[in-house]
Order: structure tokens, then sequence, then C-alpha cells
């Protein structure tokens, strides 16, 4: 699941034609890139990929989660809000459907 979380923020938003990987670029799509091979590990490897924690002053935010079970959120009135707005975008983002066809 984390790796599908990691990689569905690198969405192409098709306003461009892939080349064919096949004849002489079939050799360069044997390789990953830099930033590939990176967010795979990181979603493999969280911690290791993320040691450190950046510090914090009276200038910058700090932002701390929780992962919270379905009978958590949908107790608070907030928590369903927030789903609810999360589906929201994902659907008009063409990144979530409902149905399968």
């Amino acid at each position: 699941m984390r790796l599908l979380q990691y990689f569905g923020q690198y969405n192409c938003p098709g306003d461009h034609e892939h080349e064919p990987t096949q004849g002489a670029n079939a050799v360069d799509s044997a390789f990953y890139t830099a930033e590939f091979a990176e967010v795979l590990l990181q979603s493999w490897y969280p911690h290791l990929a993320f040691k450190s924690i950046p510090s914090v002053s009276a200038t910058q935010h700090a932002f701390v989660t929780k992962n919270l079970s379905r009978s958590e959120w949908t107790k608070d009135e907030k928590g369903v809000k927030a789903v609810l707005e999360e589906a929201h975008g994902l659907h008009m983002g063409r990144q979530l459907h409902d149905h399968t066809g």
C-alpha cells in the first residue's frame, strides 16, 4: 500500500505523447532514473530513508500526523469532512474510481 501512495503522486498529466519502448528506445527503458529509485527505496525502507527530523523554530511549522482507523475518523465530524474532501480531490484528479469496468 505504501508503494502505491508514494508513486501515486507521480501521474502523467496526459498532455504529451510517449515514445514506444521498443527498438532503439528499449535500451534506455531498461534503467531506472535516480528519482524513481529513490522513491522506490523510500517506500520500501522509510525507516532508513527518513532518519532525521528537521529542526523546527519559531518561524517554521511542523506537521504531525497520525493514521486513524475507520472507527476513529468516523466518530469525528472534522475527520469525516477531511476524508470526503480528499476523496473528492482524488475523483476530480481522476486518480480514484468507485467502480470497476
